[in-house]
């Protein structure tokens, strides 16, 4: 009998489908809460003018009315996708029929209708702009003499216009083009504007509380980007604002954007109750967000043997009267012209400067997988990973979990060619063993932790070995409140942190117990440097902010930290040598205190810290557990203290933006990088002006500030900054060259493929010991790009990238050359247009 098909063949019911045919998916005007009133809205009759007089006292003395807002409760206030050019509540003036001119908050929908009615509105009509060809012709009316001064313009304007975002793109000399052509062919074609008809109209539900926060149930898909506009346009902290997730009723591209939030926000606000607002179509189809009209004319010139010579497209975009509901891919982040440098390239530069690590750089999401990739695979979806599709001059071909990745030469590589031909990546438990395996041959190249058994590296015959700087960083993290810090839309509190290490003092205490000093000297046996700030001192020029010989230098101080613990009321009530909180309440001031099994520095520091605690009336229970365990306990906030490491980028902007509010673990089961917990609104606004500051000394100075919040408020205690002991085989291969010279990384650096992958070569053939030829392995390029991926994305799943430290094995065989890369890598187990509106354009051209 043959077996049944379990999915193929068969339906598979929604997910949701049950939910909605019952009745039961909740969607935002199914939302009721305790005392809410119902929202509606005047709207413009006219499609340009100036508002003289507006009259609102008959609609709030109606009974039932419980809220009346217009423009002058938000003067100044613009909100926008990513162009803030419109106000939340017209503002002296209307550009459109449907523009928002009041809005009215009471009992029940009648009395609301009622008061929108009661409403005096006085306006001076002016002629409306309607055509968007007729708006770019020069002395045209001009919509927006102020949009000089809007946020979230594309690139600076010249001078005033109505065509607020003009891009080309272009190749060749088409003047010529159309010379040499035969025939010249010009046509005009045109789209209308087309609203989505969705069966939901736009609906929603806003709850404000007395501090500004609010809640929110609105159908729109795309919630974050949303509480971003709300809350620019309403000057507002983001995680001010939780947004519920309800069904949506259709969307079809029509409900990406904020609509009424804003304004329903200012409702709730004044009447001091959840307000509920639904547009009905009417408002749909005159104040909606459908898809721009458009006027697109292309010439084309042609040969009569049908040889295209030239062509140029021009396409004019309507986009009404604001730019405001205009998508991110309109307003793009190109500055300046896109040039055509041959068919498969084109060029243009972005206008931030930080763009990569913003998440705002202007990809073109246009990926061409080529033939010989795909046409082996049977089932993608159940592809294994391996062969990899690399860029490099290496891809990976074999890959087993917890043991080797094996790498072998890309026949695709355009670059020169290594000199290699097979790499491998294993791993190791142990520096010892590792070690070993370097001492007898087995192994040809490594990176080592302990600096105990580097030292028992140098000297060895046919060894080299060299101390690099790295920007790398261990820290003593404190979990400094999972459990107690407020619930926002994007953290709920979890874990069983201790709570006394909420508190800023006690934090400093623990710091100025911990002397970094000696732990540089008895830990790394005087090699590395005494911690201070996140931002290591390998970093870019001018982005370390260093506190050092400077008053606000943290300083090693027992008695100070005692000091302080007694002032804040942390006494030793029972005279057991261990504090209770302050009224002598429990707990006492007892820490669970992680080290991590890999990596034996972390060991070693802890009876040093513990002491030091000791001495000031802390007790602390010590405890190895694997990265990944520890990775787990500390994204459930179920830790004290713990023992970590960073590899931060080169350009600070990755390693501060680990430490915004939103980057703590969210709800004890997923992955945040902030895993001291550590949240303070003032540095995440700095983190926002850092990214967007053109002129770099102003962004360092702002970065400076970043980095002495941190430290003052000690989010960590920065222990040391860490070397990078390597050693290998001088007999086998040759060619290593450390980046920076002369005492920086022997085998790999930034940005792309290091030069040691391309130089390495083997001394001479038949030098050293050989391992069996069972053993050998093969391993990767562009190693620490690839490692650090492969960190990172294990981290994305389970916990974050730290001391990612790949070490190497080479070996050869009569027939090739072959490359091992072993490691005691470290990671952690595995973020309005209408058609009667004034005319406001975007446009853009094309040719070839």
């Amino acid at each position: 009998m043959r077996a049944s098909k379990q999915f193929i063949g068969n339906p598979t019911p929604r997910v949701e489908g049950e939910l909605k045919v019952s009745g039961h998916a909740k969607y935002a005007v199914d939302i009721t809460l305790p005392g809410m009133s119902w929202g509606k809205l005047l709207r413009s009759p006219i499609a340009s003018g100036k508002i003289k007089r507006i009259d609102t006292r008959k609609a709030e003395a109606l009974a039932g009315v419980r809220a009346v807002v217009t423009g002058q409760d938000c003067a100044g206030l613009k909100i926008g996708r990513r162009l803030y050019d419109m106000p939340i509540l017209a503002d002296g003036e209307v550009r459109f029929i449907g523009e928002k001119v009041a809005a009215v908050a009471a009992d029940d929908e009648l009395i609301a209708e009622e008061a929108l009615n009661l409403i005096e509105v006085e306006y001076e009509e002016t002629k409306p702009l309607l055509d968007p060809v007729e708006a770019l012709k020069p002395g045209a009316k001009l919509l927006h003499p102020e949009v000089m001064n809007y946020k979230g313009l594309p690139k600076p304007l010249k001078e005033p216009t109505n065509d607020f975002v003009y891009i080309t793109w272009g190749k060749g000399d088409l003047e010529t083009g159309f010379r040499q052509a035969d025939i010249i062919v010009e046509n005009t074609f045109t789209t209308p504007v087309v609203h989505q008809s969705y069966i939901e109209p736009h609906s929603c539900v806003v709850s404000t509380a007395a501090d500004g926060s609010a809640e929110f149930w609105s159908c729109s898909k795309v919630p974050y980007g949303v509480c971003e506009q709300v809350a620019n346009a309403l000057k507002l902290a983001q995680e001010k604002l939780n947004f519920n997730p309800v069904y949506i009723g259709g969307d079809f591209g029509g409900k990406g954007d904020f609509m009424d939030l804003a304004v329903v926000y200012l409702l709730s606000k004044k009447a001091e109750r959840p307000v509920k607002l639904v547009m009905d179509y009417e408002e749909e189809f005159t104040a909606g967000n459908p898809r721009h009209a458009s006027i697109i004319k292309v010439k084309t010139g042609v040969k009569r043997d049908g040889t295209l010579v030239a062509q140029h497209m021009n396409f004019i975009f309507d986009s009404g009267a604001y730019g405001a509901y205009l998508p991110q891919g309109y307003l793009t982040l190109i500055d300046g012209d896109v040039k055509v440098l041959d068919p498969t390239t084109i060029q243009f530069n972005s206008k931030l400067p930080t763009g990569l690590y913003s998440g705002k750089v202007p990809y073109l999401y246009d990926y061409i997988l080529p033939e010989h990739i795909f046409k082996g695979i049977d089932k993608p979806k159940q592809f294994e990973n391996v062969p990899s599709v690399g860029s490099g001059p290496f891809y990976i071909k074999e890959y087993k979990v917890g043991e080797y990745v094996r790498m072998v030469r890309n026949p695709y590589w355009g670059g020169p060619a290594p000199q290699v031909d097979e790499l491998v990546y294993r791993i190791y438990k142990n520096d010892d063993a590792l070690a070993q395996a370097l001492k007898t041959g087995e192994v040809d190249m490594a990176y080592i932790n302990s600096p105990n058994i580097f030292n028992s590296l140098k000297g060895q015959p046919n060894m080299s070995t060299v101390v690099g700087g790295v920007p790398e960083f261990d820290y003593f993290n404190m979990n400094g409140g999972s459990a107690t810090e407020p619930k926002t839309s994007y953290y709920t509190p979890h874990g069983d942190g201790h709570p006394a290490l909420a508190d800023p003092t006690v934090r400093l205490a623990i710091r100025m117990a911990i002397n970094s000093q000696e732990l540089v000297d008895k830990v790394l046996l005087g090699y590395g440097t005494p911690g201070t700030t996140i931002v290591p001192p390998v970093s870019a020029v001018g982005s370390r902010w260093d506190p050092t010989g400077t008053s606000d230098y943290i300083a090693w101080d027992i008695a100070g930290a005692n000091k302080l613990l007694d002032d804040a009321g942390y006494k030793d009530c029972n005279g057991d040598g261990v504090r209770e909180m302050p009224g002598c309440k429990q707990p006492s001031l007892e820490f669970r205190y992680f080290t991590r099994s890999s990596d034996q520095t972390t060991i070693d520091a802890a009876p040093f810290i513990s002491k030091w605690l000791s001495e000031i009336g802390i007790k602390t229970d010590v405890s190895a557990v694997t990265s990944g365990r520890l990775g787990d306990l500390e994204n459930a906030g179920e830790f004290d203290l713990a023992h970590w490491g960073w590899f931060p980028d080169i350009d600070p902007d990755a390693i501060l933006a680990d430490f915004k509010c939103d980057q703590r673990p969210p709800d004890g089961s997923t992955y945040g990088n902030n895993d001291p917990y550590w949240c303070n609104p003032e540095y995440d606004k700095l983190y926002l002006e850092q990214q967007g500051e053109l002129d770099l000394t102003k962004r360092w100075e702002i970065v400076h500030q970043m980095q002495k919040l941190f430290y003052e408020d000690n989010g960590y205690v920065v222990l040391w900054y860490s070397p990078l002991f390597s050693a290998w085989r001088n007999d086998r291969f040759t060619g290593y060259q450390p980046q920076p010279a002369p005492q920086g990384d022997p085998l790999d650096g930034y940005g792309g493929p290091s030069k040691t992958w391309l130089t390495l070569h083997e001394v001479s053939v038949g030098s050293g010991p050989r391992p069996p030829r069972g053993s050998r392995r093969l391993s990767g390029s562009s190693w620490r790009a690839w490692c650090s991926s492969w960190a990172r994305c294990c981290s994305d799943a389970a916990g974050a990238a730290r001391r990612t430290r790949p070490n190497r094995l080479i070996e050869q065989d009569r027939t090739e050359t072959r490359w091992e890369h072993v490691n005691t890598c470290s990671a952690r187990s595995c973020r309005p247009c209408s058609p009667w509106s004034s005319s406001w354009s975007s446009t853009s051209s094309c040719s070839a």
